[in-house]
C-alpha cells in the first residue's frame, strides 16, 4: 500500500504542478495522509466546506 500512495501521489503532484504553475515547494514532498485516512470514507482534510454542511 505505502508504494501505492508513493507512486500515485508523484504522479497527482506532477499533474497539480502543471495544472496550476505553482512552485514545487507549495506541495508537500510526500502524500500528508496515512493510508488509513485515505481509505476511510469519512475523512475529510481541512475544514469541511459550506456545501458539506448543507448537504448534511
Amino acid at each position: 500500500m505505502p508504494e501505492a500512495i508513493s507512486k500515485s501521489y508523484l504522479r497527482a503532484l506532477q499533474l497539480a504542478l502543471e495544472e496550476t504553475k505553482l512552485p514545487r515547494k507549495t506541495f508537500p514532498k510526500t502524500c500528508p495522509y496515512a493510508p488509513e485516512q485515505i481509505l476511510d470514507s469519512q475523512f475529510y482534510p481541512g475544514e469541511p466546506s459550506r456545501l458539506l454542511e448543507e448537504e448534511g
